[in-house]
């Protein structure tokens, strides 16, 4: 794997769009993890224990309406 490899979520409901994309960022050497949709998405983001996702420093942060998933932290 490249020293550069990221983890990436890719957000896609569309088949054919999400295998391309899928496609084109494992040949970049990156580990995709696909959700279909917002919702998955978001419990992808959340672990059982309601913890929030952790962005790393100098990422961007979730939008407000990630915030107001029902299981994120006040």
């Amino acid at each position: 794997m490249p020293a550069n490899a990221a983890d990436v979520l890719v957000v896609e409901d569309n088949e054919f769009n999400m295998e391309v994309v899928t496609t084109m960022l494992q040949q970049l050497g990156h580990n995709v993890t696909m959700a279909w949709n917002g919702s998955e998405c978001l419990e992808m983001l959340f672990d059982a224990n309601g913890s929030p996702f952790r962005h790393p420093e100098g990422s961007p942060r979730a939008p407000e309406s990630t915030r107001e998933h029902p299981r994120a932290p006040e």
